[in-house]
């Protein structure tokens, strides 16, 4: 079999989990407390957060707003 390079993250996934891991941290709140803040049952954050490119743009918003309302 011939050698297959592994593929490397879409840089657009890895800004997304970045400023969803950073409101997190400004915040201090873990990912079922930001889920709930959200509207996101906890299952389904935990899936979004795996599958990046599955997440809805109205989630992503709706974790920009709290970041706002927040003050960050």
């Amino acid at each position: 079999m011939p050698r297959v390079k592994p593929s490397k993250p879409d840089p657009r996934s890895v800004a997304v989990l970045d400023e969803i891991g950073g409101t997190m941290a400004v915040m201090r709140i873990g990912q079922n407390e930001l889920a709930k803040r959200v509207g996101i049952s906890p299952a389904t954050m935990s899936n979004r957060m795996k599958n990046i490119g599955e997440m809805r743009l109205s989630e992503l918003w709706r974790i920009q707003d709290l970041r706002r309302k927040a003050g960050f």
